[in-house]
């Protein structure tokens, strides 16, 4: 009896110890599937061996042949070739189908259907089948296949069923080579990517060509939607690199000319001379301070030091152990409304967070800080010395204060050589655009007589913005214009910086329409993308104002425009452009174009962006509901920060629920951050998995 009774003590204790044992783990997925689970009653795993063969479904063999490839791709990451189709799945192997497979549902037991681009994928002991709801569910569920071989060359016993919620999961990807990215884009299973190249302008070049349409097609081996971005009107510094004339304008009114030497020349303004700083390289030591310098902590924080410095006998070091900001600071005298250049070398050692950099402001006469007038680029990491420059104009200010500092970050940076030199004074004449409808006249001083060109003067170049030379306009033997007289000239001009096109101007026109049309006819996008964000001006040129249009009509008839030329060269092409102009959550209100998104055609798709986390005024939510609501298929765009990337897929994903115009997500990654690729993971994960995003 004592052993019978000692037999059910240890057997009751075995029972509570299993009923407290922690569940064995399920192995890590990215991005984790939509439901897993294990295989059998117990956890186990099988041998890679066990996938010797594989056999590939009849209907999966007849896929496009960019599939296929894509398809063999994910076989050989696994050491693995497709066999000839068949349809004997008796062999153990890797089995791989299309839907409609049901003589193998019964291998998913209960699991559920997926969606588009979803897949089912069973590990056995038989081995593993993996049915594909299309061919991007096939290529997905390869890639899932991938992460389960463990290190030991075995796979865990799983059945999975997985798909997005969001179809369309993409990354912009800026100016740099993207052949090495398109492979790493599609393991995080992104379906999209947003091209932005000057090389979309220069097709013509067979080179060029060669290299996008290898790109363009190795992105659709690997289930990536390849999208050509052509900014154009607010970044509209591609176009106005093959024709400055392009420029948004201002006009230079009456602008008094001397005639001289056969021409008509613009007074002459002195170079201001440079700003005098007090120690600028940092040379002249002291107890506890830096002569010149005000300090925003002294003592081992920001000090002299000798042992690193770019040239003379020390530099300026600002350190921080933890993340903050800490800077110097200087200020000085210079000429209102003079153009200078602000430059000084860096060095940086680990610097982590937003960065190190230089800067300068105004000073209001009553010594109180004024407007910055302009920082250099922001650096991180570790970096050996450089020189940072940044060009301005002091505006009205007769006073400026630059400081060097790290912002927002930790690590160490030295500063070295601060110099602040006077540049030649801008002349509208050497920036003018002379086009048919952006016409220069000319007028005696009292504006009586207007001056014909051809009888009076003659400009011989009117091209001189793209040639970089100032803009000649000489006088004709026997005109009205003689030495010493003062002429008045009325133009166009680029100001300084500018990067906006005219929407007015047919030359800008002609370039956007043979330029998305050989875009469409030589890559053959599914979409198109135009830009459009962040108009800087509008309406400013007398080529738009001329055409008695408001800010909304201007805006809106340069948009219906690109998409006639997109349409004219593919009718089945969907525009894309940003939506931050035309939404009355964004923009919109500050350019008077409230009303512009009702004005638009609704197969326009709609990129919302915003970039602030927290987001108390809902702007993501409200951004969403407005497009949607008006009609508008949109995609949502987070950037850097991780929470940023979660909240736009909470909203997306629920938005998604209600609507399908919600399509995605496409994540950005401008280069004014140090890390501008820091939320692209948690950006996938969201996307694929919307319930991720809740924890």
């Amino acid at each position: 009896m004592r052993r019978v009774v000692c037999l059910l003590m240890i057997a009751g204790s075995l029972f509570l110890l299993a009923a407290f044992a922690e569940p064995v783990p399920l192995p890590t997925v990215f991005p984790t599937p939509q439901v897993m689970r294990w295989e059998g009653k117990e956890p186990a795993s099988i041998s890679l061996d066990v996938l010797e063969n594989v056999f590939l479904d009849r209907e999966a063999s007849e896929s496009t042949e960019e599939g296929l490839a894509g398809i063999h791709a994910r076989l050989s990451d696994l050491g693995r070739h497709a066999l000839q189709p068949t349809q004997d799945a008796s062999t153990s192997g890797l089995r791989l189908f299309l839907e409609p497979a049901l003589d193998i549902d019964r291998v998913f037991n209960d699991m559920p259907h997926p969606s588009e681009q979803g897949y089912r994928l069973a590990v056995t002991p038989n081995g593993v089948f993996l049915l594909g709801k299309d061919q991007p569910g096939l290529y997905y569920g390869l890639l899932t296949l991938k992460q389960l071989i463990q290190a030991d060359g075995r796979i865990p016993r799983v059945l999975i069923s997985d798909w997005p919620d969001l179809p369309l999961r993409g990354t912009y990807i800026g100016y740099a080579d993207p052949r090495q990215h398109v492979v790493e884009f599609a393991a995080k299973k992104l379906n999209l990517v947003l091209f932005e190249n000057g090389d979309f302008y220069h097709l013509d070049n067979p080179d060029v060509l060669a290299k996008w349409q290898t790109i363009f097609a190795s992105c659709r081996e690997h289930c990536i939607e390849p999208v050509p971005e052509l900014q154009s009107l607010g970044w509209g510094h591609l176009v106005l690199a093959m024709d400055p004339a392009t420029a948004e304008g201002m006009t230079a009114s009456k602008l008094p000319l001397t005639a001289r030497q056969g021409g008509l020349h613009a007074e002459e303004h002195p170079t201001p001379p440079h700003v005098a700083f007090v120690n600028p390289g940092f040379e002249v030591p002291a107890e506890d301070s830096i002569p010149g310098w005000a300090l925003e902590a002294a003592g081992d924080f920001i000090c002299l030091d000798k042992e690193v410095k770019h040239e003379g006998q020390s530099s300026l070091r600002i350190q921080r152990k933890e993340k903050g900001t800490m800077r110097a600071w200087q200020d000085a005298a210079c000429q209102p409304n003079a153009r200078y250049e602000l430059s000084c070398f860096m060095k940086l050692q680990d610097i982590d967070g937003n960065g190190a950099y230089s800067e300068v402001y105004g000073v209001e006469t009553s010594g109180e800080l004024g407007a910055l007038l302009k920082p250099a680029p922001w650096r991180s990491g570790t970096k050996d010395w450089a020189q940072s420059v940044a060009e301005f104009d002091s505006k009205q200010y007769s006073r400026l204060r630059v400081y060097v500092r790290i912002q927002e970050a930790s690590g160490t940076a030295w500063f070295d050589e601060i110099k602040l030199k006077g540049l030649p004074a801008f002349n509208p004449l050497d920036h003018a655009i002379i086009t048919d409808t952006a016409p220069i006249t000319l007028t005696d001083a009292a504006e009586k007589q207007v001056f014909e060109e051809g009888k009076d003067y003659r400009i011989p170049d009117k091209k001189t913005m793209k040639s970089g030379k100032p803009l000649l306009i000489e006088l004709l033997p026997g005109g009205n214009i003689h030495d010493g007289d003062t002429v008045l000239a009325t133009f166009t001009y680029a100001p300084a910086g500018a990067v906006t096109c005219c929407p007015s101007e047919p030359r800008y026109q002609q370039i956007m329409k043979t330029t998305i049309q050989t875009v469409i006819r030589e890559l053959k996008p599914k979409y198109l993308h135009i830009g459009h964000d962040e108009p800087r001006v509008l309406n400013r040129d007398m080529r738009c104002t001329n055409r008695h249009l408001s800010n909304t009509e201007l805006f809106v008839d340069d948009i219906k425009r690109m998409r006639d030329y997109a349409l004219e060269a593919d009718p089945n092409i969907r525009m894309m452009m940003w939506d931050d102009a035309i939404s009355p959550h964004h923009n919109a209100p500050s350019l008077g174009m409230e009303k512009a998104a009702e004005m638009l055609p609704k197969d326009i798709i709609q990129c919302l962006w915003w970039y602030d986390y927290p987001d108390p005024k809902q702007i993501v939510e409200n951004k969403t509901k407005f497009f949607t609501e008006l009609g508008f298929e949109v995609t949502g765009s987070p950037w850097f920060n991780p929470e940023n990337a979660k909240h736009w897929a909470r909203v997306l994903g629920e938005h998604r629920k209600k609507t399908p115009r919600v399509l995605g997500e496409i994540y950005t990654s401008w280069g004014e951050v140090p890390e501008p690729w820091k939320a692209l993971d948690t950006a996938a994960e969201c996307a694929w998995n919307t319930a991720q995003c809740k924890k």
